[in-house]
């Protein structure tokens, strides 16, 4: 389910919410989807692990490229007709960053694992710099993550080095390869039309990346469809970039000196401490962070659709309507409102939910009252 630009001002829910199809990678007679998960190994080998309705597994394994090469980082992303895309890097910034497409099927109850090649490519930072030895302060690839986990049209690439780090936004694009007539004939176009990677841009910062985080998802029905990129860096600051041009949206600092309390309830003076992980939610309202003393932070963060800005009543509104519309979690939307919109945005979703049809009333009745 994703929001329709052109009628984000509609009254009816089946006008302003669009459904978008995917299909599951294996299905049961007549089409129901099947359980199981996919997992990528360090020696580059697919393993496909499916749940059967009886309680039994079936499991499968194939390489993930005709040549078997060890991985350092991988990222996954799905295709709206079951496929799996794969990114993946064996940490050289001289290596060529990966591009598989992973297919499943069932055929005569065992798993069939077909993988295709897909065109890859070079971080930027290393075709700048591949003339000039002494330029070359990135030596590795430390994070690959695709910029919406549904859409195989973006991928953040994080290159690191002694002291610095350089973060690289990659869109595919179409492409226009022009032949030479003698390939041509009468039934064919002058020029060949490709998909390829092409780079987009870069934000360069003197500390490097230890985590990187994108959204999970997009309400957004658009391409390409807008979203936050958010790094963590080791000197414990946190930067947020909005997609279009990398540009900086804003940054924060996880105070390092802050005392913590042991178990006896003494103050312990403060240590260095470094982010572990962070993540998104559903929504891409709030951001969990965890450091390396186990201590989690939550960040609100602004409105995609006006980075830096206040969350709006009517923002606020379409996000509740999406979240009774596709059963995923409010919680992270409510933290970013203030208390004088409460009242405003129930009257909005109240008078809203009351134009629908009877039979939409009814079938969302539960819902609307978990969330109003």
């Amino acid at each position: 389910m994703a929001l329709n630009i052109e009628k984000k001002d509609a009254f009816m829910y089946m006008e302003k919410f669009t459904p978008i199809r995917f299909g599951p990678s294996i299905r049961y007679f007549g089409g129901r989807p099947r359980e199981g998960c996919l997992a990528i190994s360090i020696t580059g080998v697919v393993c496909v692990v499916i749940l059967q309705s009886d309680g039994t597994t079936i499991t499968s394994s194939e390489s993930l490229g005709s040549l078997r090469s060890r991985l350092k980082v991988v990222d996954l992303c799905y295709g709206k007709n079951g496929d799996f895309l794969v990114a993946a890097s064996d940490g050289v910034v001289s290596s060529a960053i990966q591009c598989y497409k992973v297919t499943l099927r069932l055929q005569q109850e065992k798993c069939v694992i077909t993988s295709q090649a897909l065109p890859s490519f070079y971080p930027n930072c290393y075709i700048i710099t591949s003339g000039s030895a002494a330029d070359k302060t990135c030596t590795r690839v430390t994070h690959l993550r695709f910029v919406i986990r549904e859409a195989a049209d973006a991928i953040v690439v994080c290159i690191a080095g002694n002291n610095d780090s350089i973060v690289e936004l990659w869109e595919l694009r179409e492409k226009q390869i022009p032949l030479h007539k003698m390939f041509l004939s009468q039934s064919m176009d002058s020029k060949l039309k490709t998909v390829c990677w092409q780079h987009h841009a870069s934000a360069r910062t003197p500390s490097q990346v230890v985590a990187l985080t994108t959204p999970r998802s997009s309400i957004y029905d658009s391409n390409p469809p807008p979203s936050y990129i958010l790094a963590a860096y080791q000197d414990s600051t946190i930067k947020c970039f909005y997609r279009e041009s990398l540009h900086l949206v804003c940054s924060i600092t996880i105070n390092p000196s802050a005392c913590r309390l042991d178990e006896a309830g003494v103050t312990l003076p403060g240590s260095a401490t470094l982010i572990s992980d962070m993540q998104l939610t559903w929504t891409g309202c709030a951001l969990l962070t965890i450091d390396s003393l186990s201590q989690l932070y939550l960040y609100r963060l602004s409105p995609i659709t006006d980075p830096g800005g206040p969350v709006s009543p009517n923002y606020a509104v379409t996000l509740l309507e999406y979240c009774m519309m596709t059963g995923v979690d409010w919680w992270d939307i409510l933290i970013g409102l203030k208390p004088g919109m409460i009242e405003s945005i129930s009257d909005k979703m109240s008078d809203t939910f009351n134009r629908q049809p009877p039979a939409l009333q009814q079938y969302y009745l539960r819902d609307r009252k978990s969330v109003v």
